[in-house]
């Protein structure tokens, strides 16, 4: 089985975000989100929390928005990895540290995030995950438009069918002659020396070979 390694975050920023921007040419941008877990005490019945922080890593277009819209007390949602790093302190101590490299975020409706912000985040949210989805909306809709395919052959295939099973000329004339008609108004049935009306064209000859070939499947 593949390993995984996904990480989904609902929390506020600490600070404001930090951005830089590379010699290489990209931009980076680091903040820190808070994120709580509350509980009632089994013990005194009260009501606790515990608040744990993460720092999150964004890149180039995600990192530029970040930093245009995002301050502390921004509420955000993250999908992203873990990543653990070595660097080197002020100290000359190397230290390590475990980071969340953001995938794909989305800004929600927090305290200073405004209808600008909140549209741009659901942008890039989207360009990371749900557009993903999207993407591949179509290609269901492509075999929707196969339905469609068969619905379309099916319109020409219905309409010869009724356009054949009808007499076009004895329908419209409404000819006595036919044995139903003959029943009802009491006409005698024709003597053997006369010749009898055409019946119709056999409908298995006509319509259900052109019926095989229109079916798409």
């Amino acid at each position: 089985m593949a390993s995984v390694n996904k990480v989904i975050l609902v929390g506020n920023l600490g600070r404001d975000p930090e951005v830089r921007y590379n010699p290489d040419g990209f931009t980076v941008a680091n903040v820190s989100i808070a994120t709580t877990f509350a509980w009632n005490d089994r013990n005194t019945g009260t009501r606790r929390e515990e608040t744990e922080w993460h720092r999150v890593v964004f890149y180039n277009r995600q990192a530029e928005v970040v930093g245009q819209y995002l301050k502390k007390g921004s509420q955000i949602y993250v999908e992203g990895r873990l990543r653990t790093r070595k660097y080197m302190g002020k100290d000359g101590i190397e230290r390590y540290t475990t980071e969340v490299i953001a995938d794909s975020m989305q800004m929600l409706g927090g305290r200073n995030a405004g209808d600008a912000s909140a549209d741009e985040g659901m942008a890039q949210y989207g360009s990371g995950a749900t557009a993903g989805y999207g993407a591949g909306a179509p290609g269901y809709g492509a075999s929707g438009a196969a339905a469609g395919g068969y619905g379309a052959s099916r319109q020409p295939m219905d309409g010869g069918f009724a356009s054949q099973g009808t007499p076009p000329s004895r329908a419209a004339s409404g000819n006595h002659n036919a044995p139903t008609q003959q029943a009802a108004t009491g006409v005698n049935p024709p003597t053997p020396g006369m010749s009898r009306p055409n019946a119709p064209k056999s409908l298995e000859a006509d319509n259900f070979t052109g019926m095989d070939e229109d079916i798409p499947f």
